[in-house]
């Protein structure tokens, strides 16, 4: 059974409905392929894998139809955040702060469960945008073949879908880049990170708190509610090590690690754990196939810029794909998609490679190095300017 679309999107994670939503406003034909089905968002408990979402991104989910909604559900602005590493002292800390820009906040931590599930009900609150998607779920791609005038995707299902363009978001270890043999540069961290819920003794007045220690990075977001999330980033053994202890263990290795400055700490949901990587295509596009999000790039979590990376993809890929049918382009076309690719993988290449050094210094055990980082982390801390044009970047305000 063969059925034709204009368009395929692989992947209906929040990149991938982000641009089924953006592209909506097109008289054109899409599908939706997803494995797994779109699970409500839970407003009784907090999820435990949340992103920070910059104000360039607010922006994205904005047009996507999605942002006001999320805002109304539950949202956690952080105007603060505080930096420091193991020869000093919190009280010492790299301090940014959203007075020093002018802005409300440095961002939103938000739950990854709501955001996906508020753009996937904008997608079904729509009867215009409704009546053009056809989703495939559960499902999956089994092959894909791509000939001049169009692309044939086998589903797991058997059903084969025909479309000018295929858009693959389907994650870090996408079938769609693997199934085109498309290279790529990827390498573990040799770490995992560690998530939790946490309950803190002293408020945590809206500021993020990230520490690093050898190869160890603890970050703790501010939670609407009082309570706090965490991402512990660090080796497999010590990742085994700390899901293995009970909840008030863990609860004194955080609050031991992190110096004490929000006090004493409880668990309020226990501990998952997840691989990180570093990966990056080596192509975004080919003829009728374009990656987006981590199907193209992935990051280490130090700085939250994965799924915000992810969005800006989304944003440009559906602002060169709509200037292409206002044109009356075939949306395709591999001349078109380099469009996306030029505008975007300089952007993910330079970020990439920041957050790769920055790591790489703050786990360096050179003794010149150690003396350094601690020099500039101390000069940064004075230098306004530069720190502000930092700030700036991080909210997607400016390019690097």
């Amino acid at each position: 059974m063969q059925k034709q679309h204009d368009i395929v999107i692989i992947g209906a994670g929040i990149v991938g409905l982000s641009i089924a939503n953006l592209l909506a406003e097109l008289p054109l034909s899409i599908a939706i392929v997803e494995a797994h089905e779109v699970a409500e968002w839970n407003s009784e408990e907090y999820s435990l894998r949340v992103s920070a979402i910059s104000t360039a991104s607010q922006q994205t989910l904005t047009k996507a139809g999605a942002w006001p909604h999320i805002a109304k559900q539950r949202i956690s602005i952080y105007s603060d955040m505080r930096i420091w590493e193991k020869a000093i002292n919190a009280s010492e800390a790299l301090h940014f702060s959203s007075n020093d820009v002018g802005t409300e906040s440095l961002g939103c931590i938000v739950e990854n469960a709501l955001i996906r599930s508020e753009l996937k009900t904008s997608l079904n609150n729509n009867e215009l945008h409704k009546a053009k998607i056809t989703w495939y779920c559960p499902d999956q791609l089994s092959s894909i073949e791509v000939f001049e005038t169009h692309a044939e995707i086998q589903l797991q299902s058997e059903i084969q879908l025909k479309a000018k363009l295929v858009i693959a978001a389907d994650g870090a270890n996408s079938v769609t880049r693997k199934s085109l043999n498309l290279s790529e540069v990827s390498r573990s961290h040799a770490q995992f990170g560690v998530v939790a819920q946490l309950k803190t003794e002293k408020p945590h007045h809206q500021t993020a708190y990230q520490r690093f220690y050898d190869q160890d990075v603890l970050g703790i977001l501010p939670l609407a509610n009082g309570d706090c999330s965490m991402v512990w980033s660090c080796s497999q053994t010590k990742a085994e090590k700390l899901l293995n202890l009970s909840d008030e263990q863990l609860g004194d290795e955080i609050s031991d690690f992190n110096q004490g400055i929000l006090g004493d700490i409880t668990v309020a949901q226990s501990a998952q754990i997840f691989p990180l990587q570093l990966l990056h295509s080596r192509q975004y596009v080919s003829e009728r196939v374009v990656l987006c999000g981590d199907a193209a790039h992935a990051v280490h979590p130090l700085a939250g810029q994965g799924l915000n990376l992810g969005l800006l993809d989304a944003a440009v890929l559906a602002d060169v794909l709509i200037d292409a049918w206002k044109a009356n382009f075939d949306l395709g076309d591999l001349s078109l998609l380099r469009q996306y690719e030029r505008k975007r993988k300089g952007n993910n290449v330079q970020m990439m490679t920041v957050l790769d050094s920055l790591l790489a210094v703050f786990q360096s055990t050179n003794p010149v190095l150690q003396q350094a980082r601690r020099f500039g982390m101390g000069l940064l801390n004075q230098v306004r300017p530069l720190k502000n044009t930092l700030i700036e970047q991080a909210l997607g305000l400016k390019k690097l």
